[in-house]
């Protein structure tokens, strides 16, 4: 299949599931707040935070070949000489690292929860195990650029979970943090079984190892890459931590809503790190450069098309959305914090797509050193905002702030030379313009009684109003245009 014709497609499905799975967070928050309230909600959010971090970290990099050439590989028996040995690895290192979480889970408790977080500390080893058979049999498929399997797989897991916690209402059986957490890992379970099923009907199971040399050298390669999204994860969930220590667990409850909202736009270039760089890598291999910049090139162009009004929409709606999305009381305190991660993701997402690069030129460490510096700049921030005003809009500020830095960071030294920034600025300018015009469209329209018909039609306003702008302005050339069609649509 043709290249283009290939990504334009597997973005196409993998937007699709991504677009459901941030959807998630729409259901599932407003049911966990007013079921069981911000603090309990806090405590689940904050506990899932710390498995996720323990869960990136048990890898040690361990991996990287595997996903690095996993595209490339066609031949089944090598797919398995890829996948088993870092499978292995993972499991036994995410064993260790279960029992010293268990070990050390009281010690944690008293300092950021008081000691009062009320779970059965054994739900973390199949928390920890049902994750690694998800995420391992999903990636198999999304790194050998199945997408249908690895799509379905993706919103299967959130929606199944938002099922289990529906029906433990619906028989009125009082939610906790354990049952919140056993609904979830029995999802993972049940999505994780059926992919890895499927993944035996390819590659047949085995035992195979690494030797010593080989080992070391995927951690080698790998771990800066682990420690780089760790430090994404703490630059992402460290402002939660924060806001436990210094504030309450009931501002994590405030905060996250509407964090959620305002990160909705981050599932596109989620969606560039699995459909784009396996594309992206082949191109590379296959001595076709051109193609990959042109791949890379329209990847930012559609995120700015979409994250632009994002902020200003979160802007003039986000007060009433966050409403009807938690309550009055958390719309009061965080509605500012929307447009402010909606406006830390646009730097945060093109800094992430610009990384295929990067991930593709093997220059890991490169990333790791740069994020490095955004975390640290990010903590500082936070620490200082948070001692000086103690509100949760300060960590929406310090986001914003360390991912301009960031992104500033990675052009100037990741030396990205086959991209010009020039050539996006006319792109911007326009979409800008848009989107200001759709703001005061959005602030002139009468409102309704009804709040949730109110919020509906007002965003249809915006949207329309928008698009409509973009098409008349000529943000895609005519050019772009046939080209993209010509992908679906070749002439004979």
């Amino acid at each position: 299949m043709n290249i283009y014709k290939s990504f334009l497609k597997n973005n196409f499905l993998v937007f699709c599931s991504h677009f459901l799975l941030n959807l998630k967070s729409f259901f599932l928050i407003p049911i966990l707040i007013k079921t069981v309230g911000e603090t309990t909600y806090g405590s689940y959010a904050l506990l899932v935070s710390l498995l996720g971090i323990v869960f990136g970290i048990s890898a040690f990099g361990v991996g990287f070949r595997c996903k690095r050439f996993l595209p490339s590989t066609e031949n089944f028996s090598e797919r398995n000489k890829l996948f088993y040995p870092q499978f292995y690895f993972h499991l036994i290192s995410l064993s260790i690292l279960g029992l010293l979480l268990y070990w050390y889970f009281p010690f944690l408790n008293e300092k950021l929860w008081a000691g009062k977080l009320n779970f059965r500390y054994f739900l973390i080893f199949p928390y920890l195990f049902s994750y690694l058979l998800y995420a391992q049999t999903t990636e198999y498929f999304g790194y050998s650029n199945q997408m249908l399997v690895y799509n379905i797989g993706g919103i299967t897991f959130p929606y199944l979970f938002i099922i289990l916690v529906l029906l433990l209402g619906f028989i009125k059986i009082p939610l906790t943090i354990d049952l919140i957490l056993l609904a979830e890992l029995i999802s993972a379970f049940l999505v994780g079984s059926v992919c890895f099923w499927l993944m035996l009907k390819q590659i047949k199971f085995s035992f195979e190892f690494f030797d010593l040399k080989t080992l070391l050298q995927d951690i080698k390669l790998g771990i800066p890459l682990v420690v780089n999204n760790l430090i994404e994860m703490f630059i992402s969930s460290s402002d939660r931590f924060l806001l436990a220590i210094f504030i309450s667990v009931s501002a994590v409850g405030q905060y996250l809503p509407a964090y959620s909202l305002g990160a909705f736009i981050i599932f596109f270039p989620r969606i560039c790190g699995i459909a784009l760089q396996p594309l992206y890598n082949k191109c590379i291999d296959q001595n076709e450069e051109n193609k990959g910049t042109i791949l890379l090139q329209y990847s930012i162009k559609v995120f700015l098309l979409i994250a632009i009004p994002f902020i200003f929409g979160g802007l003039a709606m986000g007060k009433d959305i966050l409403a009807i999305f938690a309550n009055e009381e958390v719309a009061k305190k965080s509605y500012l914090i929307i447009p402010l991660i909606s406006f830390g993701m646009t730097f945060l997402g093109l800094k992430g797509i610009l990384s295929s690069v990067l991930f593709v030129q093997l220059r890991t460490a490169l990333i790791l050193k740069l994020n490095i510096v955004i975390f640290a700049i990010n903590f500082c921030i936070n620490i200082i905002l948070l001692i000086c005003f103690k509100s949760v809009i300060t960590v929406g500020i310090a986001f914003g702030i360390s991912n301009i830095l960031g992104l500033i960071l990675m052009i100037k030294f990741g030396q990205i030379n086959c991209l010009n920034i020039r050539d996006f600025l006319p792109g911007i300018v326009k979409s800008l313009l848009c989107a200001i015009f759709m703001f005061a469209m959005i602030k002139a329209s009468p409102g309704l009684e009804r709040k949730s018909l109110d919020v509906a039609c007002r965003m249809a306003i915006g949207i329309s109003s928008y698009f409509l702008l973009v098409i008349v302005s000529g943000f895609f050339s005519k050019k772009e245009i046939l080209f993209v069609k010509s992908q679906f649509f070749p002439t004979k």
